[in-house]
C-alpha cells in the first residue's frame, strides 16, 4: 500500500519503477486517486437453497451486489468478506468463487474436504460464533464440518477495479445427491473517492 503524493504535474508520460529490497518482488497496480477512504456495506442474512447437480453441475449466483453510495469515479482499494456461510451436506461437492462485474477475481473454495467435510481448511467454521458453523454446523446435520464459513478476510487483489461494479458470489455444486444453503453473506467495499 504505498503512496506516491504528486500534485500539480504537468501534463505527459510518467513512470514507476519500484526496488524490491534484498530481491524481494511483489505485484502492483497503479491508480490514480484522491487518497481519500469511504466504505460501503452490503449484507444478506436471507437463506437461499443451492441447486443440485444433475447431467451438469448446479450452479447458484448470487443476485449482483451493489454497493450503495458508491459516487461514479471511485476506485477499490479492498474487498473485505465480512462472512460468508454455507451449510451442505458434503461441502466436497463445491466451488465458491467471488467475481466481480462477471470476471472470477477470487476463489475460496475448490471441491475441498476429506469425506464430505471440511477437514478443517481454510475456511473459520471450526472456531466460528458468527456462523451458523462449527459445533452449530453439528445440529442442523448431525456432522460437525459440514459448513464453509469465511469471516474477516481481505482480498487486496480486488484492488483498482471500479467501485461501482457488480459483485456476484457463484457456488457450483459437482455432484448430485447433496444438498444445502447459503445462509449468510456480508461483505464491506473498501474504495478512495475521486
Amino acid at each position: 500500500n504505498e503512496i506516491l503524493e504528486e500534485e500539480n504535474l504537468a501534463a505527459g508520460n510518467y513512470a514507476a519503477r519500484v526496488y524490491g529490497f534484498n530481491g524481494s518482488q511483489n505485484g502492483y497496480k497503479i491508480f490514480r486517486s484522491s487518497g481519500n477512504l469511504q466504505t460501503s456495506e452490503f449484507r444478506d442474512n436471507d437463506d437461499y437453497e443451492l441447486p443440485d447437480a444433475e447431467m451438469m453441475p448446479g450452479v447458484y449466483p448470487t443476485p449482483a451486489i451493489n454497493f450503495p453510495n458508491v459516487p461514479l469515479g471511485s476506485v477499490v482499494h479492498k474487498l473485505k468478506l465480512k462472512q460468508l456461510d454455507i451449510n451442505h451436506s458434503c461441502v466436497g461437492d463445491l466451488e465458491v468463487t467471488i467475481l466481480w462485474d462477471g470476471v472470477p477475481v477470487r476463489r475460496l473454495w475448490n471441491r475441498d474436504g476429506d469425506n464430505c467435510l471440511d477437514g478443517a481448511l481454510d475456511d473459520d467454521s471450526t472456531f466460528s460464533l458468527g456462523c451458523i458453523g462449527g459445533v452449530g454446523a453439528a445440529s442442523w446435520n448431525r456432522r460437525l464440518g459440514n459448513d464453509i464459513c469465511f469471516e474477516n478476510r481481505d482480498y487486496l487483489e480486488f484492488a483498482g477495479l471500479d467501485a461501482q461494479g457488480d459483485l456476484t458470489v457463484e457456488i457450483k455444486d459437482y455432484t448430485n445427491d447433496n444438498t444445502g444453503s447459503l445462509v449468510n453473506v456480508q461483505f464491506d467495499l473498501e474504495y478512495f473517492i475521486p
